[in-house]
């Protein structure tokens, strides 16, 4: 299930260079609620493709994303996909969307063996009637007052949980945007690399079955940015084919693909690589 939220709270103090631009952000989680980390989020606009990938909370963040309609989806290996959703990003905004990805579990029908039996009814006497109205009336006021207690205390901790929630988005989007801002410096001494070379990619592809049969071909080119670890952040398509072959890229490059950070000044950094992949059928190329 998918929920849109707009999101009110400060995100200003985050920089941005184009105001025809907006936000996108929001958690992914699990069929118990549970966050999931290391999800591949999908942002799609015609030919256009991003990609984000969750964060240890189960955080994702786009921070320039164009005015216009998008479809959105998650996916994490073992997990079902979800379907796409559509989104609408408007200038100057930010919007959020909570992506839940796996299967509901559904309560099956309780076996009549381990229904509880109904306990008989048993009828009240005149002489069984409380006497003492005062009694229940005091009962009635002191469950009442516990009821409206328990519901303030769940309020107050929703509240709390809202507002928690709000300041690690804020967090996310801030971290996300420094490392970009890292990432797209020109100073580095050594540039982010893949472990293994392109022959490690390259071999890691599989190619989509339906492509296969309709024979689509074409080129993906991607844009990868990774933070000082070498962990992905984000994919941006810079040159896209058929949305089969630009997912099986993007799956290949977050799931599959092991990189080395940028260093500057003799240390790891957030950087960007870009992986150029030619699809066609019976050989992907470099």
């Amino acid at each position: 299930m998918i929920k849109a939220f707009a999101i009110f709270y400060l995100l200003l103090s985050i920089p941005t260079s184009l105001a025809s631009q907006g936000r996108l952000l929001g958690r992914v989680i699990d069929a118990g609620g549970s966050p999931v980390a290391a999800a591949t989020v999908f942002l799609t606009s015609g030919a256009a493709t991003q990609a984000a990938v969750s964060n240890a909370q189960g955080y994702y963040v786009f921070l320039a994303v164009p005015e216009g309609a998008y479809t959105l989806k998650a996916q994490k290996r073992g997990l079902p996909k979800t379907d796409p959703v559509n989104v609408q990003v408007a200038a100057n905004t930010t919007v959020r969307r909570d992506v839940t990805i796996g299967a509901e579990a559904v309560a099956g029908p309780l076996l009549a063996a381990n229904k509880p039996k109904a306990e008989p009814k048993q009828e009240r006497t005149v002489a069984d009637k409380p006497k003492a109205d005062n009694a229940d009336a005091a009962a009635q006021a002191k469950a009442a007052a516990e009821a409206k207690a328990k519901a303030e205390a769940d309020a107050k901790a929703a509240e709390l949980a809202r507002l928690k929630e709000e300041e690690e988005l804020k967090k996310a989007a801030e971290e996300v945007a420094r490392l970009e801002a890292e990432a797209n410096a020109t100073n580095v001494e050594q540039e982010v690399n893949i472990e293994g070379g392109r022959e490690a990619v390259v071999k890691q592809i599989i190619y989509p079955e339906i492509a296969v049969k309709l024979k689509i071909e074409g080129k993906v080119v991607s844009r990868v940015f990774v933070d000082n670890t070498g962990n992905v952040l984000k994919i941006e398509i810079l040159k896209g084919a058929h949305e089969l072959l630009n997912e099986e890229a993007v799956r290949v490059l977050t799931e599959e693909t092991k990189y080395r950070p940028a260093v500057v000044n003799g240390k790891p950094v957030a950087g960007a690589i870009t992986v150029p992949l030619n699809f066609k059928i019976g050989k992907v190329t470099w």
